[in-house]
């Protein structure tokens, strides 16, 4: 849903076993900026505006989420340590602001 662990202290996110998850909502993980780790399952399809926005993550791999189609606005806006950034070829629509002062 919206707002998921919105400014949580969260260090890393394993979600990789959630089968049948298909879309992350807007401000998932926003304002996390402990986080280092993610993982995601391959079913996702669509990714929320402001995904990890200002969050703390300094490598993201999604290249194994196979099925990604959409990613929303803002995505990863404001993330300053990211240094890595791997996505599938799958990708089709990417949103305004797409890593802005990244």
């Amino acid at each position: 849903g919206s707002k998921f662990l919105y400014g949580s202290g969260i260090t890393a996110l394993d979600r990789s076993h959630v089968t049948g998850l298909k879309s992350l909502g807007k401000h998932f993980l926003r304002l996390t900026k402990e986080l280092r780790s993610l993982k995601l399952p391959s079913s996702v399809e669509d990714v929320g505006s402001e995904f990890l926005n200002e969050s703390g993550v300094t490598a993201l791999d999604l290249s194994h989420v196979t099925g990604l189609k959409s990613l929303g606005e803002d995505f990863l806006r404001l993330t300053k340590e990211l240094r890595s950034l791997k996505l599938p070829s799958s990708v089709e629509d990417v949103g305004s602001s797409f890593l802005r002062g990244s």
